[in-house]
């Protein structure tokens, strides 16, 4: 580990550990400390030449947050080039090893992509390579080493954090999209009956003594975890473990936060194009349900044709009669009122379709019915049948070429355009509705 490098680039204070002389105790780790009645929690790592960092102190719903919207996109795209640009295909040639010195160097480099946006991953991955480097070198100087196992693993290790991010995404699919008005007990059996293993991790743990320093009397614990992934799936477990946050996802733009109060909240404070979702949510939400729902359509139209009465009603009868003025805009507000609350309501799913068109007075001879539930999207069948589930790797762009066709031709299929098939109805209401 660069002590200077990090503390100069983090702000970060290293400490000796105490009594870190044998190999058990000097293995790289990530430590997680609790404290009972305490919300947040203390992240640190140790790496193996017995120094210790504190990364963040925060709440377990804060960490996994910043860790779930890490964007990985360069450095899976650096990792892509570096397989194609080093053929590490097992035969023997010239050069090979040159190539594979090379190869480390330039993993070392795409290493500090890391090193601003994703301190954990970036100590993971400095101080697994320095466990490689004994056996990197060693190859590097054998007649006989396998050098495409040698660049593999660095290439498998600089990838790790991104890897276990994938699984947090599917993790955070599973527990927290369309899950505000679930309790987190609900939330905890959907993800265990989804994943059944995904919370049944053994993170080696120990009391550690309070501010009376009495062993017997601890209240903090600390827990110990070594890949990226067992450290999210812990900090998932500690966040079960409490009620005070939540995490949810908002339905404007799909992103995730912690809401500020108790209250069933569905919209973030994110802005996009000078809007808050929070401001912009329900007006997208309401062009959602009219593509989809025929009682929506038909209140619209009502609604409509009622202000389009009063209208014309008002310019006919202005200062004729201001009693049976008075009385019509009563009316017409009342029912705007009462057909805008009977929506909400609907919009809520506390009542049906014709109940919906009773209150707001449709007369029509056939009732539409609410629409039939939406089938799951291929993109949440898949994520719920394997928590590996890549989309950067299985949406990518493909060229497919018609042979039924007059002129057959090449065409190419971008992957955001299959990315949004694979989705269907399952995405942002920025991204379906915000341009209209």
């Amino acid at each position: 580990m660069q002590r200077d490098e990090w503390a100069d680039t983090l702000g970060v204070v290293f400490e000796r550990v105490a009594g870190s002389d044998t190999p058990e105790q000097i293995a790289p780790a990530f430590f997680v400390e609790t404290a009972d009645g305490d919300e947040q929690i203390v992240l640190s790592a140790r790496g193996a030449d017995g120094w210790r960092v504190q990364l963040s102190v925060c709440t377990p719903a804060e960490a996994l947050l910043r860790e779930v919207e890490i964007d990985y996109t360069r450095l899976r795209d650096e990792v892509m080039r570096l397989w194609e640009t080093y053929p590490l295909d097992g035969t023997d040639r010239a050069g090979k090893k040159e190539e594979l010195a090379r190869l480390s160097e330039e993993v070392r480099e795409t290493l500090e992509l890391l090193r601003e946006t994703d301190p954990p991953g970036y100590f993971y991955v400095t101080q697994r390579l320095e466990q490689e480097r004994s056996m990197l070198d060693a190859a590097l100087a054998s007649e006989d080493a396998d050098l495409m196992d040698a660049g593999a693993r660095l290439l498998h290790i600089l990838e790790a954090p991104a890897l276990a991010q994938v699984r947090l995404r599917n993790l955070f699919e599973v527990a927290f999209d369309g899950m505000e008005r679930a309790t987190q007990r609900e939330r905890y059996q959907l993800l265990t009956s989804t994943y059944p293993s995904a919370l049944n991790g053994y993170y080696p743990a120990r009391r550690i003594a309070g501010e009376d320093d009495v062993p017997l009397g601890a209240t903090h614990m600390e827990y110990r975890a070594e890949e990226p992934d067992d450290l999210y799936r812990l900090l998932l477990t500690l966040y079960f473990s409490q009620g005070r946050q939540r995490i949810v996802r908002c339905e404007c733009c799909f992103g995730y936060f912690i809401p500020k109060t108790s209250r069933p909240t569905i919209y973030c404070d994110r802005v996009f194009d000078g809007k808050r979702c929070k401001d912009a949510g329900a007006g997208l939400k309401y062009l959602a349900a009219l593509d989809r729902d025929a009682a929506l359509r038909i209140y619209d139209t009502l609604r409509h044709r009622r202000a389009a009465e009063y209208n014309a009603y008002m310019d006919q009868h202005s200062g004729v009669d201001a009693i049976a003025e008075r009385a019509y805009m009563d009316e017409y507000e009342a029912w705007c009122a009462s057909a805008s609350a009977a929506r909400e309501t609907y919009l809520e799913r506390e009542i049906d379709a014709a109940e919906f068109l009773r209150r707001i007075g449709y007369d029509g001879e056939a009732e539409p019915t609410a629409t039939e539930a939406q089938g799951k999207s291929e993109w949440r069948g898949r994520v719920e049948r394997s928590i590996d589930f890549d989309p950067w790797m299985e949406y990518h762009g493909m060229m497919t070429l018609d042979l039924t066709a007059e002129n057959p031709s090449w065409e190419i299929t971008p992957a955001a355009e299959q990315t949004r098939e694979a989705q269907g109805e399952h995405r942002s209401l920025r991204e379906k509705y915000g341009k209209k």
